[in-house]
């Protein structure tokens, strides 16, 4: 096969520390109680400015640019600025986002730390202020406790943004009754009260808005903080807690009640728990969600182990694990993720790593409970290393059915052995089919050994075609023997065109055949095919194969890209996850010829750090148009595979593609402060059957 190609090295520094640059701010620097002789009177306190709880002002733009109201617009573009901007205005947001939101091109959206939302949010002095009840303190710190805000108490909420406090029963010396509104009015008890009062409220974001409340033991903060702010809430859908690793210190320290009170949401579907440092998942923080979630995030968090029943859960929502490592799986885990797999009702997402990690388990371990069974299996085919997919040969070749089979020769090919597909199509010769086997023979012919053609021969002989044994034999020669002869002939598929790609493979193969097995295969062929057969049995050295072909190229297509290089900039690798988008900061302009009889792949390697240490397999995005062929270019091509962009079956074809984009997806395992280098080649190939000079 004739190849030409013409490759660029891509580039891209990751960095790792947020602690630069923070911004700093002085408007919540004055924390002093509102005056009760100037509040609001109760029907238009929905006009007062945000401003008025001393909200600091970063917070305050951080929710304009963020945010959408019911038009679906973000305040900003509904001309809302710091100074304009009031509870009525808050009131009428669907969604609240104290975090940095970009929309992505396919509509969801990516999450960030607000580093001045967290600092600001970090820096209040946090205690629980039940005791506020009784002594009627005015020192403006303090957080609102659950115990005022819990089921029946949106009234407590509204006055505090009424009147700087909120209302309780005291008792003086001579034991008389009275109402006092306690203060309450640090601004961020005011923000929790808007947001718990939202009547529209369909989405949270909270991304890193904790990341900087330091942990105490003893108070549960970001719990209780959540808890309020959400309050049970009927409308709530979606809610983004994930780089607040506060959560997984609160979590695990037995705190994990407040999360049960927190999510206690009937309509939330979509939950982000994603870069909590969570290496525990406590299934009992979702008991009162599972029933309803769709999305599951957690991705980012080293989750060794699952306790307690999750079906639930795992069951029905599609659940990010992708940064899970499961090197000790205890029956618990493994029976959640196993039925996860097995359900097909979800989706469970799990790094390469992981999945290897949970397939090598389930086969080895024998659990009593659940296995995963082969349609779990086709659902991770795709990323089951040489290893795994032996192991499963070796023990339980049954597991790989048809579809396995079929994903595995398609999409992970590599992960095939000679070994493993034997044992494989030993165990059950009909996960090959004719299209699956020519897939595998074009992917991997290496894979295709004498054992298996021999086999499937005997067993399955609809499978092996011309084409298979041409594309087998140029790899692996040895692989065409007698005994694919013999077993081909005996089983009626032994026909001129299939022995004359063997002849022309192997002329040695033919020429070595006893008297007696030419006999049989002279008895064996139809009757139209006869002279031909014999002409090959006379003559194996002179055959042809008579496959049809392609014609050779009579000209070598051309390729050249306008870059040799490209760089991704230097992301920070706290921000980088599984679903986020890195753009080369240029585009890329290719233009060539695929000449008749040829195809133009473009192929994309792993990513690996200059030092050696570390690598990741992205997925490349190429968004562009063809000005030659006058049609949009949008391709997706995964690190370690190859995708066809051209192909000339007619005549040749001239191409000009200027790729305005080329972004990167799939971002995990990369590390803080190395550099990353990574391939893509363009690559001119001879379509199958095409005959070379």
């Amino acid at each position: 096969m004739k190849k030409r190609v013409m490759s660029i090295m891509m580039l891209a520094s990751v960095v790792g520390a947020i602690g630069t640059n923070i911004t700093t701010f002085s408007t919540f620097g004055s924390l002093s109680p509102l005056s009760y002789d100037t509040v609001h009177a109760a029907d238009d306190y929905t006009q007062n400015l945000l401003t008025v709880y001393k909200i600091p002002s970063a917070v305050i733009q951080a929710i304009i640019d963020n945010s959408v109201a019911t038009n679906g617009k973000t305040p900003k573009a509904n001309g809302k600025t710091v100074t304009n901007f009031t509870v009525a205005d808050f009131r009428d947001l669907t969604t609240v986002s104290l975090a940095n939101r970009v929309k992505d091109v396919d509509g969801t959206y990516t999450s960030m730390t607000n580093d001045a939302v967290a600092t600001a949010i970090g820096s209040v002095q946090m205690v629980n202020a039940g005791a506020l009840a009784d002594s009627n303190s005015q020192t403006p710190t303090g957080l609102v406790s659950q115990n005022f805000i819990s089921d029946s108490r949106q009234t407590d909420m509204v006055n505090l943004l009424k009147n700087g406090g909120y209302a309780t029963d005291q008792w003086d010396q001579q034991g008389n009754r009275q109402t006092v509104y306690t203060t309450a009015n640090i601004w961020l008890n005011q923000l929790v009260a808007l947001i718990a009062t939202n009547p529209k409220l369909t989405t949270l974001d909270l991304t890193g808005a904790f990341s900087k409340v330091p942990f105490d033991s003893g108070f549960s903060k970001a719990g209780l903080l959540i808890g309020m702010m959400v309050n049970k809430s009927a409308t709530l859908q979606s809610l983004a807690l994930g780089f607040n690793p506060i959560i997984a210190n609160e979590v695990q320290s037995n705190a994990w009640t407040y999360y049960n009170y927190a999510l206690n949401l009937p309509a939330l579907t979509n939950l982000d728990l994603q870069s909590n440092q969570l290496t525990v998942l406590d299934t009992q923080i979702l008991q009162n969600v599972q029933n309803n979630l769709t999305t599951l995030n957690l991705a980012g968090n080293a989750i060794s182990k699952i306790t307690t029943n999750a079906e639930g859960v795992f069951n029905q929502a599609t659940v990010d694990l992708s940064n899970a490592d499961f090197t000790n799986l205890d029956p618990s885990t493994h029976k959640i993720l196993a039925s996860a797999l097995n359900s097909g009702k979800g989706g469970l997402e799990l790094s390469d790593t992981a999945t290897n990690q949970l397939i090598t388990a389930s086969i080895n371990d024998g659990w009593n409970d659940v296995n995963v069974n082969a349609s779990g299996l086709n659902k991770v085919a795709d990323q089951l290393d040489s290893s795994t997919v032996d192991k499963i040969a070796t023990t339980k070749p049954t597991l790989v059915d048809d579809k396995v089979m079929a994903t595995l020769v398609t999409s992970n090919a590599s992960a095939l052995t000679g070994d493993s597909v034997t044992q494989i199509v030993k165990a059950n010769p009909n996960v090959v089919d004719a299209e699956t086997l020519t897939k595998l023979a074009t992917n991997n012919p290496a894979a295709i050994t004498s054992d298996t053609l021999e086999h499937l021969a005997s067993t399955n002989a609809t499978a092996i075609s011309p084409d298979v044994i041409s594309k087998v034999g140029a790899t692996n020669p040895d692989a065409i023997t007698s005994g694919l002869i013999n077993n081909l002939a005996e089983a009626g598929q032994l026909d001129a065109d299939t022995l004359a790609t063997i002849a022309a493979t192997k002329p040695s193969v033919v020429a070595n055949l006893t008297p007696e097995q030419k006999e049989t295969i002279t008895k064996v062929v139809g009757a139209d095919d006869l002279s031909k057969v014999q002409d090959i049995l006379d003559n194996p050295n002179v055959s042809a194969p008579v496959v049809p072909s392609n014609p050779a190229p009579t000209t070598q297509g051309k390729v050249s890209v306008d870059k040799t290089s490209l760089s991704f900039g230097t992301p920070n690798v706290t921000d980088i996850q599984a679903t986020s988008v890195i753009k080369a900061d240029t585009g890329l302009r290719v233009t060539g010829t695929v000449t008749k009889g040829q195809s133009l792949r473009l192929l994309a390697s792993k990513w690996t750090a200059l030092d050696g240490t570390s690598s990741f397999a992205p997925t490349l995005q190429l968004i562009g148009e063809d000005a030659v062929n006058n049609k949009g270019v949008n391709q997706a091509v995964a690190a370690g595979d190859s995708t066809e962009l051209l192909r000339a079956t007619d005549d040749n074809v001239d191409f000009d593609v200027t790729l305005d984009s080329v972004g990167m997806t799939n971002i995990t395992g990369v590390q803080a402060g190395k550099t990353y280098a990574g391939s893509l080649t363009w690559q001119l190939n001879n379509l199958p059957g095409t005959t070379t000079n």
